[in-house]
């Protein structure tokens, strides 16, 4: 099991150091948050690399177009494991996802209502391990709140759920960096 908060701290000091070449602050912001999710990405990589048969999907990965067709799949990322089929026709092995195992979504506004429309994915997959990254909220409580009813329907058949607050992109280099994160333990979040 990944050590959540340690896990984030250190993607984060990780993508911080990041060299950005836009110009305007939004944009300045939004490849911050890209890159937030292409080093999440490749650290779980680094986690599950020993394992030949688990895949990450992330949009700017594209490993995986060849054998699935895409980069990305539902999620920001997805950690899944995979198998292998015979072609009905020709004599070649497709791959196929047999589990999710991580589903990541992040949504860096800070906007509680587009928190919970990406919340909502986490809702509809099957992970074990469902991870929901937001900014750090200055009333963090009324949002674990506002989120707690989809966190509860995201932990059927006993998927571990998560949630992360982390500095955000445009306070990188003004702040120091901070992740705090909590689970969801039966009805109610558990600080980390």
């Amino acid at each position: 099991m990944i050590n959540l908060k340690p896990f984030l701290l250190s993607v984060l000091n990780d993508v911080s150091e990041k060299p950005v070449d836009e110009i305007t602050t939004g944009a300045i912001n939004a490849k911050r948050s890209k890159n937030l999710i292409e080093q999440l990405s490749e650290d779980f990589r680094k986690i599950y690399t020993s394992n030949d048969s688990v895949r990450v999907f992330s949009k700017d990965h594209y490993d995986n177009r060849a054998e699935f067709g895409m980069n990305e799949l539902l999620h920001d990322i997805l950690v899944c494991t995979t198998g292998l089929s015979s072609a009905a026709r020709h004599k070649k092995k497709l791959r196929y996802i047999t589990s999710a195992i991580w589903q990541v979504e992040s949504e860096l506004k800070n906007d509680t209502h587009a928190a919970l429309i990406d919340f909502n994915k986490l809702v509809l997959g099957s992970a074990t391990n469902k991870l929901f990254i937001g900014p750090l909220f200055t009333y963090k409580e009324k949002v674990l709140q506002t989120l707690l009813p989809a966190a509860l329907a995201a932990q059927r058949n006993g998927a571990n759920v998560h949630i992360a607050f982390v500095t955000h992109p445009k306070d990188w280099s003004k702040k120091p960096l901070e992740v705090h994160a909590w689970a969801l333990d039966i009805d109610k979040w558990i600080e980390l």
